[in-house]
């Protein structure tokens, strides 16, 4: 990702917006809306070179908009390539893979808690404690993204 708070690595900065962790205090909830923030010019104005992984990039937006815009996209869109989605990469703790329809559908079945997939009483109380969790979290990221 082409982007001043982020490395070749892909490692994510949030130095600027967590200078010092707070346990209890901060949340991952947090650290996702800082992110989510982070291409917006209100973040993007505001950024310190010292808390910047890619300061090339950080130059590029403040002095050559037209030039780093170009870049973004460029890697945005090579992002999104199926040779770099479902790439098998052991340092990455997400790794991707290509799913028929009936996979979904399956895997989906199981995430929603389909009754052909519920299994006995004892497995029901834990799947109906996953989806609750689930829904919440699935709930709460789609609040955030709004």
């Amino acid at each position: 990702m082409y982007h001043p708070l982020v490395d070749r690595d892909g490692n994510f900065s949030i130095r600027q917006a967590f200078p010092v962790w707070r346990e209890g205090k901060d949340c991952i909830v947090h650290v996702l809306h800082y992110m989510r923030n982070s291409f917006k010019e209100a973040v993007l104005s505001n950024l310190q070179s010292e808390l910047c992984h890619n300061r090339e990039a950080l130059r590029q937006l403040l002095h050559e908009r037209a030039l780093f815009q170009k870049l973004a996209i460029q890697s945005a869109q090579l992002s999104c390539s199926e040779s770099v989605l479902y790439e098998e990469d052991e340092s990455t703790i997400i790794n991707f893979t290509k799913l028929t329809d009936d996979q979904f559908k399956e895997i989906k079945e199981r995430a929603m808690g389909s009754e052909s997939n519920l299994g006995t009483e004892g497995d029901l109380s834990s799947t109906i404690s996953l989806m609750d969790g689930f829904k919440k979290v699935t709930t709460n990221v789609a609040k955030m993204i709004k």
